[in-house]
C-alpha cells in the first residue's frame, strides 16, 4: 500500500486478533481483581474525539487489552496499549476490534466489568464514553457484558449475553436495547449467549 498516494488517506482498519493466554486454575484472587479495577480507572474519559483520519493503519487486539499498531502495511507492529493481564473471561478479555469514521474501538472485558476503549490515531486509547451517560449503577465507564462490536456510519454498537448497547457520536450519548423482554416468546424459548454483531458496508450504485 503506497500510503503517499493522496486518494487514500483514510485509516484502513484491518480486524485481526493477537490470541494470548493467562489461564487461572479458579476465580483470581480478590488483590488481582483490585488492581486489575485500578488500572482501569487509571485510563481518560473520551467522548471528545476529533477524528481526522490521513494514514492507512492496521490495527489488532490480544486479552489483557494488548493493541498493536503498524503504519506500514503490517511489515513492522508497535505496541501502543496495555491494560492487564487476562484472560477467555473476566475484566480484561480482549477478542475485538471495530471501526468507523476515523475512530477505532475495542471491547475490553466478558462478564464483568466490561469496558470500551477507542483511539482516533491508534496510539493514544481512552474510554469510548465521557462518562456523562452511565449505563452501570456502579461505574461511570462500565458498559454491559460484551462479546462484540461492529462500527459503520459514525455508530458503534456492542453485543454480549443480551444487551445491544450503540453509541452514533463517539461516547456522548448512549443507547441500550435487551433481548430478555422475548424470553417468553410464544413461538419458543429464546436462547442467547455469545451474540455477534456485524458491520456491513454498503454503497450507492
Amino acid at each position: 500500500m503506497n500510503t503517499k498516494n493522496p486518494t487514500r488517506k483514510r485509516l484502513l482498519p484491518l480486524l485481526l486478533t493477537i490470541l494470548t493466554t493467562t489461564t487461572f486454575a479458579a476465580e483470581p484472587p480478590a488483590d488481582w481483581v483490585a488492581a486489575g479495577e485500578k488500572r482501569r480507572d487509571q485510563i481518560p474519559l473520551g467522548g471528545d474525539f476529533k477524528p481526522d483520519p490521513k494514514v492507512p493503519a492496521f490495527v489488532a487486539v490480544g486479552h489483557g487489552a494488548r493493541i498493536v499498531l503498524s503504519l506500514d502495511d503490517g511489515k513492522t507492529w508497535k505496541q501502543v496499549f496495555w491494560g492487564y493481564p487476562g484472560s477467555d473471561h473476566g475484566g480484561w478479555a480482549t477478542n475485538e476490534v471495530a471501526y468507523t469514521n476515523g475512530v477505532f474501538a475495542v471491547p475490553v472485558g466478558w462478564t464483568k466489568p466490561t469496558t470500551y476503549l477507542a483511539s482516533e490515531d491508534g496510539v493514544n486509547w481512552r474510554h469510548l464514553t465521557d462518562g456523562k451517560t452511565p449505563l452501570d449503577k456502579s461505574d461511570r465507564d462500565e458498559m454491559p457484558t460484551t462479546m462484540s462490536m461492529a462500527g459503520g456510519k459514525g455508530v458503534f454498537v456492542g453485543s454480549g449475553y443480551t444487551t445491544f448497547t450503540a453509541t452514533p457520536d463517539f461516547g456522548k450519548s448512549w443507547s441500550t436495547f435487551s433481548l430478555y423482554k422475548f424470553k417468553d416468546d410464544p413461538r419458543g424459548k429464546l436462547v442467547t449467549h455469545h451474540i455477534k454483531t456485524l458491520a456491513v458496508a454498503t454503497r450507492s450504485l
